[in-house]
C-alpha cells in the first residue's frame, strides 16, 4: 500500500523561506501543525528563495514544480516586486503591466499542473525602519500603500482564476506589527508563529477534508 500523504510546494521570497526564525519560518511551522493533527499526512518542498519576485516564481514553477507535480501549491511572495531602490521616489522594481503579465502566466500554468492552489497576500512593512539594505549596499524602500494596491490586484487575478486568496495584511495590522518584525519587512519568531497560525486557521478545515 502506498503512503497516504499529500505533497505541498511553497514558492515565494525570504519570508516564506523562513528568514530569522530558527524553527524554519511560518511555512515549516504550518506543516508541523498539520502533521501534528494527522502524522505523516503532508510532505513539503519549500522553493521560496530570498529576493525572488513574481518573475522568479514563474521560472521555478515552469521548471522545478512542473517536474514535481505536487498536490498543493502555495504562493506567498510579491514584496520584492515593490522594491524602490536608492530613493523613496524611485520606480518600482517591476512595472505594473509586467507584473500583471507574470501573474497571468503563473496562475494559468499552475492551474494546469497542480490540483489545489492557494495564494497568500503580501505582509505589511515597518516604514519607519526604512531604508533597508539591498544588493551592493543600496538603500531599499517598501511602502504599505504600494502593498495594499498590489494585494488588491493579486486578489482580483486570483478571483478571475478561481484560486483562493488568503488575506493576512489586515490581521497583522490589528496586532503590534513592530513587535512581530525582525527588521523592516521580515517577521521575527513571534511573527512567523502568528503567520503559521493564520495559515492553519484558514486552510486546515479544507486540507484535512481531503485526507
Amino acid at each position: 500500500m502506498e503512503p497516504d500523504y499529500q505533497t505541498i510546494v511553497f514558492l515565494g521570497d525570504s519570508i516564506t523561506d523562513g528568514y530569522f526564525d530558527p524553527a524554519g519560518g511560518w511555512a515549516a511551522r504550518f506543516i508541523q501543525k498539520l502533521n501534528t493533527d494527522k502524522p505523516h499526512s503532508f510532505y513539503a518542498n519549500n522553493f521560496a528563495v530570498s529576493g525572488d519576485r513574481i518573475t522568479d516564481v514563474w521560472h521555478r514553477l515552469a521548471s522545478q514544480i512542473v517536474t514535481i507535480q505536487p498536490d498543493i501549491l502555495m504562493i506567498a511572495g510579491g514584496v520584492n516586486d515593490l522594491t524602490r531602490i536608492g530613493t523613496p521616489e524611485a520606480p518600482l522594481s517591476l512595472a505594473p503591466l509586467y507584473r500583471a503579465e507574470m501573474w497571468e502566466n503563473v496562475l494559468g500554468l499552475a492551474k494546469n499542473i497542480v490540483p489545489e492552489i492557494y495564494v497568500f497576500d503580501i505582509l505589511p512593512v515597518v516604514e519607519n525602519r526604512m531604508p533597508g539594505t539591498g544588493a551592493y549596499d543600496q538603500n531599499i524602500y517598501y511602502f504599505n500603500s504600494d502593498i495594499r494596491a498590489y494585494n488588491e490586484e493579486i486578489k482580483a487575478w486570483c478571483t478571475k482564476h478561481k484560486i483562493p486568496f488568503i488575506e493576512r495584511f489586515k490581521k497583522l495590522e490589528e496586532q503590534d506589527v513592530v513587535a512581530l518584525m525582525f527588521d523592516q519587512s521580515h517577521p521575527n519568531e513571534d511573527g512567523h508563529s502568528l503567520l503559521a497560525d493564520l495559515a492553519y486557521d484558514a486552510l486546515t478545515p479544507h486540507l484535512m477534508a481531503q485526507q
